[in-house]
């Protein structure tokens, strides 16, 4: 049987609807009273979502209720009480099933009918019974007709985390708006219900990814997020921050492009070979599953983060722990899996021996005598429409240096010289949008406050040098909260309190960023105060602090 295989290939459309879906249902919260902070969830009881979408689940848990198919016994087929049973669920379907489509089904249960089917029981039971879902649906369509809605709705109430109901017309403007060229109406079919049920699958994926989510997505969250799509409500609506920030995001994006453009040009190519893949290219190969892996994916995008989005393996392998060596292969492989699917002309270096690393990456010598591999422009390009977010994790570094240049414009003259830690609890700030993104907040009154505490020296070793601040006469170091920002909505408490900020000198900040054998910096600081941090409800092992870190 032909799937929907990555039906998805629009990757931009679909993220450009979740940034607004986001945006919307936050706006929506905000009306009856409820700050998410930007933090989707389905589950929230009186939260937006919920209000609207919670009855789905609702619907399918009184309908199990009432068929209570588990109780069935094949000897009831013909008398009557399964039937009872299902049309009571029926009538409970609520908007998930047209009228007529109801109306139809009963009937068929209806010896006075003209469109009785003496059958319809047994039907039933081998649907609700049954494991051969395939034969059940097309059981189904023999016996109540080609009805998309009425049959979807069983196989939803049969098992609710696989199955899905549907509305033919509403799901295929939906899709059609996100890019997908796949229709359901007059298209009733076990197999079109498959490649339905995989779409919105893709999409309960990317919204994992993607979507700042309370808790993963379940298959019926993705249904009702293109739902919500088609609600003349949520299509005209257009958020206030919507200019202005996508606007920001833009500005970012095109500066990014710019610099990135001239460290590309720049680059030396000693070790780098023309192929003829676009970006387009490139984007049909990430989608496409036989040729690039989850893993695939997860190692192009720590290349991507990467400065000029190049790494040696040597870097790679000290900051997960594995051998330099490990990455050779899955390259290879990858490099094999484009060059078929693409019919790539061999590459060759030195000796005549064939390169395989050279498809999806440039290569050159560092001034250490490392070789890095770099990703592809192209490629790069693929990756940053495939997956926007990932240029929010560049963005979390601007923050940083923008936090620290705000500090350091400060005459420091309003400083608590002998302040002390409160271990009081700080409940958490709303997220601020920064270039279209919800960041958490960062107060240079905190900052300040932990410098002085620190007596403004660095807490690996006070000893380190440092210099005069500019605009004041304090001693230079710099805040960094140990466990980061970006962590906050696993915390409960606020993250940016002092007893999360640390004083460090220049070397000791880049170092515990950029550095290797930033571990033992991170332990030796996790140590000093781990005690302070859980008087602020702030507890975390000190291997979960270092998976933070990338270590």
């Amino acid at each position: 049987m032909t799937m929907s295989k990555q039906a998805i290939t629009n990757w931009k459309k679909l993220s450009d609807q979740l940034r607004k879906f986001n945006e919307y249902v936050h706006y929506k919260n905000l009306e009856i009273g409820i700050d998410d902070n930007y933090e989707v969830s389905f589950r929230d009881t009186n939260s937006y979502l919920w209000k609207e979408e919670e009855y789905k689940s609702e619907i399918a848990v009184n309908a199990r209720k009432m068929l209570s198919s588990h109780k069935w016994d094949e000897s009831w087929i013909g008398t009557g009480k399964i039937a009872k049973c299902v049309i009571d669920a029926m009538d409970h379907s609520g908007n998930l099933v047209q009228y007529n489509q109801k109306i139809n089904f009963e009937n068929r249960f209806n010896p006075e009918h003209e469109t009785f089917q003496p059958d319809a029981e047994r039907v039933v039971f081998e649907l609700f019974r049954g494991t051969d879902d395939e034969a059940a649906f097309n059981a189904a369509i023999k016996t109540f007709g080609a009805k998309y809605d009425t049959i979807a709705y069983l196989f939803y109430i049969k098992d609710s985390a696989r199955f899905l109901p549907i509305r033919s017309r509403h799901f295929d403007q939906c899709f059609s708006e996100l890019g997908i060229d796949y229709s359901t109406e007059g298209k009733c079919s076990y197999e079109n219900y498959c490649g339905f049920l995989e779409i919105v699958g893709e999409i309960r994926d990317y919204m994992e990814e993607n979507l700042p989510m309370k808790s993963a997505p379940e298959l019926i969250d993705a249904h009702s997020f293109v739902w919500i799509m088609h609600e003349g409500q949520y299509k005209t609506w257009s958020s206030p921050n919507a200019k202005s920030s996508e606007s920001e995001v833009e500005q970012y994006r095109e500066r990014q492009k710019k610099k990135q453009k001239k460290r590309d040009e720049q680059y030396p190519k000693e070790y780098v070979s023309e192929i003829s893949l676009t970006k387009e290219d490139w984007i049909e190969l990430l989608g496409n599953q036989d040729v690039f892996s989850s893993n695939d994916i997860d190692l192009l995008k720590k290349f991507y983060l990467a400065d000029n989005h190049a790494l040696t393996c040597v870097e790679l392998a000290s900051r997960e722990g594995t051998n330099p060596s490990s990455y050779i292969s899955p390259v290879v492989g990858l490099a094999k899996r484009i060059t078929k699917a693409k019919n790539l002309d061999p590459i060759y270096g030195e000796e005549d021996r064939r390169v395989w690393w050279r498809v999806p990456f440039w290569g050159a010598y560092k001034d250490d005598n490392h070789f890095e591999w770099k990703l592809r422009p192209e490629l790069a390009d693929a990756l940053a429409e495939l997956y926007p977010y990932l240029d929010f994790e560049e963005l979390e570094n601007e923050e940083d240096n923008k936090y620290i240049d705000d500090i350091n414009r400060d005459a420091f003259s309003d400083v608590n010289e002998d302040f002390e830690y409160s271990g009081i609890p700080q409940k958490k700030k709303a997220s601020v949008l920064s270039k279209g993104r919800p960041t958490p907040p960062r107060s240079r009154r905190v900052a300040k406050n932990a410098l002085a505490h620190a007596g403004y020296r660095c807490e690996i070793n006070g000893d380190h040098f440092t210099f005069t601040r500019k605009n004041s006469d304090k001693p230079y170091t710099e805040p960094h909260h140990l466990i980061p920002l970006s962590m906050q909505d696993e915390f409960e408490y606020s993250l940016d309190v002092e007893e999360n900020v640390v004083s460090l000198c220049s070397n000791c900040h880049n170092w515990i960023h950029l550095g290797q054998g930033a571990e033992e910096l991170i332990r030796q600081l996790y140590d000093d105060r781990i005690e302070h941090l859980r008087k602020v409800k702030l507890d975390i092992s000190i291997d979960e602090l270092l998976k933070l870190y990338g270590i």
